[in-house]
C-alpha cells in the first residue's frame, strides 16, 4: 500500500473518530449532569441506591436506546478498516456495556440521579440496534451522514468558524458577567439599619450573648482570623460598612456567641442587616439547633432565603462559639467553630442555571459547575479542532 493511500485510509476514519467522540460526550452530558436537578432519596450505603430491575420508566427506556444508537453506529464505523475488523461487533458491544456501566457508577454518587439495571439492558440494546444498522444499512446510512457531513464542510468553511469562535467567546463573556452579576451585592439596599438580637419590626427576637462582633469588606483566612476571638467591636462599624461592602462584593463577618436557648426559631436573629422579616442584606440566624445565614443576591432573592445555607447543629448545646462567615463574591462559606467542618454554597454557578429558570438543589453544586466549564469548554475545543482540521486540509491542497 502506498502512503497516500494510508493518508486517505486514515482521513476516512477521522470523520468517524470526531462523530463517536462527539456522540460519547452527548452521553455522558446527557446522563451524568442533569439541566433540572432535584434532591434524591438519602440511600443507607452507596450500592443502595442502585435498581435492580429488569423494567425501568418505558419513557427513559427508550431514550436510552435512542441515546446508544448512534454511538454503536460511529463506533463500528470507526473500526471498520482496523485491525479489529472481524470482532467488530463483539468489541462494541463490549464498549457498551463497559459506558454503560461506568455511567450508572457514577450516577451512584449523584443523589438527583437513579441508576438502575434497566438502564445498562436499554443501554446494550440501542449498542446491538446500532450495530445492526451499520451491518444491515451501512452502505445506505454511510452515505446519507456522509452528504450531511459534506454539506456541513461546505458551510463552516475557515471564515465561518472564525466567526463563530467570535460569537463563543462574546457568549462566554457574557455568561461570566451574568454569573457575576447573580452572585453581585447590586440587588443590596443601603439604607437597611443593623439590628442585633431582633429585626427592627421586633417580632424575630433572639436570646443568648453576643460579646465579641465585626465586619470587614474583605476574605480573612486562617491566622488572620483567630485574633478576632477577644476583640470587641461595637455595633456602629457595620452601619459605616455597608457601602464599602457594596463596593468590595465580599465580606467577612466574625461573631463569638452563646445561645440562651437551643429551640428558639424564627430565624432568631443574631446579627442582621435588614428592615423587616422579608427585605435583607444579610442575616446571622438561629432556627432551633441549626444555625442559618441569609445573603440577598439578585440569585437568592430580596429575602435571601432561596437558598439560605444552613449549617446544622450548631446550637444544639449552650455554649460559646466564634463563627466566621465569609463571602468571596461566589461562595458564602460558614465555619461553625469548635474545630467542625466548614459549610459552603456556591452562588455563582447555580445562579447562573436558576437565572435560566431551572430549579436548585444543594446538593448537585459541583454539577453546575462541571455544566457551567462544559459549555465553556466542548464548544471551544470542537471549533478549535474543525478549524485546525479545516487549514491542515486547504495546506494540502496548495
Amino acid at each position: 500500500m502506498t502512503r497516500g493511500k494510508q493518508e486517505s485510509k486514515g482521513d476516512g476514519r477521522i470523520p468517524k473518530i470526531r462523530c463517536t467522540v462527539f456522540w460519547t460526550l452527548v452521553i455522558l452530558t446527557t446522563t451524568l449532569f442533569p439541566y433540572d436537578p432535584v434532591p434524591g432519596p438519602e440511600r443507607s450505603s452507596f450500592l443502595a441506591g442502585f435498581d435492580l430491575s429488569p423494567f425501568g420508566n418505558p419513557g427513559d427506556f427508550l431514550a436510552n436506546i435512542l441515546l446508544f444508537i448512534p454511538w454503536s453506529f460511529f463506533v463500528v464505523g470507526m473500526l471498520a478498516g482496523g485491525r479489529f475488523r472481524r470482532h467488530r461487533t463483539l468489541i462494541v458491544l463490549v464498549f457498551g456495556v463497559v459506558l454503560s456501566g461506568m455511567v450508572e457508577v457514577v450516577q451512584l454518587g449523584l443523589p438527583s440521579r437513579n441508576p438502575a439495571l434497566a438502564d445498562i439492558l436499554a443501554n446494550l440494546l440501542g449498542t446491538g440496534v446500532g450495530v445492526w444498522l451499520e451491518a444491515s444499512r451501512g452502505e445506505r446510512l454511510r452515505s446519507w451522514v456522509n452528504s450531511i457531513e459534506l454539506r456541513v464542510s461546505r458551510i463552516l468553511t475557515i471564515r465561518v468558524l472564525v466567526g463563530l469562535l467570535v460569537f463563543h467567546t462574546v457568549l462566554v463573556w457574557g455568561m461570566f458577567r451574568f454569573a457575576d452579576y447573580r452572585s453581585s451585592f447590586s440587588n443590596w439596599d443601603s439604607g437597611y439599619p443593623l439590628n442585633i438580637g431582633n429585626e427592627r419590626t421586633g417580632d424575630r427576637p433572639w436570646i443568648g450573648d453576643l460579646s465579641a462582633a465585626t465586619l470587614w469588606p474583605t476574605v480573612l483566612q486562617g491566622e488572620e482570623v483567630a485574633p478576632l476571638w477577644s476583640l470587641n467591636s461595637p455595633a456602629g462599624p457595620f452601619d459605616q460598612q455597608t457601602e464599602a461592602l457594596l463596593q468590595a462584593g465580599k465580606f467577612t463577618l466574625s461573631v463569638v456567641v452563646q445561645t440562651g436557648d437551643t429551640s428558639q426559631t424564627g430565624p432568631g436573629r443574631i446579627v442582621s442587616l435588614s428592615v423587616d422579616p422579608l427585605h435583607r442584606n444579610f442575616t446571622l440566624g438561629q432556627e432551633g439547633p441549626d444555625l442559618v445565614f441569609r445573603l440577598r443576591t439578585p440569585f437568592t432573592g430580596l429575602n435571601g432565603s432561596d437558598p439560605a445555607l444552613i449549617v446544622p447543629g450548631v446550637f444544639a448545646e449552650v455554649q460559646k462559639r466564634h463563627i466566621v462567615v465569609t463571602y468571596d463574591g461566589a461562595v458564602l462559606m460558614v465555619d461553625p467553630g469548635r474545630g467542625e467542618p466548614s459549610a459552603q454554597l456556591n452562588l455563582r454557578y447555580a445562579g447562573v442555571f436558576t437565572g435560566m429558570g431551572f430549579r436548585f438543589n444543594a446538593m448537585d453544586q459541583n454539577g453546575y459547575r462541571i455544566v457551567f466549564w462544559g459549555m465553556v469548554g466542548l464548544p471551544l475545543v470542537f471549533l478549535l479542532i474543525v478549524l485546525a482540521s479545516r487549514v491542515r486540509t486547504n495546506r494540502i491542497r496548495k
